[in-house]
């Protein structure tokens, strides 16, 4: 792009690596590209949000049974996962 070499701050990179990028490479490249453009001389400023927000990790929680109603040792199994104070 006939420009000086983008600075680019540890933040941003971090935020480039938790990134989704659904799109893969092509998605990165256009990103860095319009960034650089954007920067006019400046550090490197990403805006990720506006972009397709990261896929949500699928639930680890056990599926309810059948009728939607949980038993007494699901119901303790839950509350005990998701106690955020264990004794010890």
């Amino acid at each position: 792009m006939n420009r000086r070499g983008p600075r680019i701050t540890p933040a941003t990179m971090n935020q480039l690596v938790a990134h989704d990028w659904p799109g893969n490479v092509r998605e990165l490249q256009n990103a860095v590209e319009r960034a650089v453009i954007l920067s006019q001389g400046g550090p490197l400023r990403f805006d990720l949000v506006a972009s397709r927000p990261a896929a949500t990790p699928p639930s680890t929680a056990p599926a309810p049974s059948q009728t939607g109603v949980l038993t007494h040792v699901e119901l303790k199994r839950r509350e005990r996962d998701n106690c955020v104070f264990r004794p010890r």
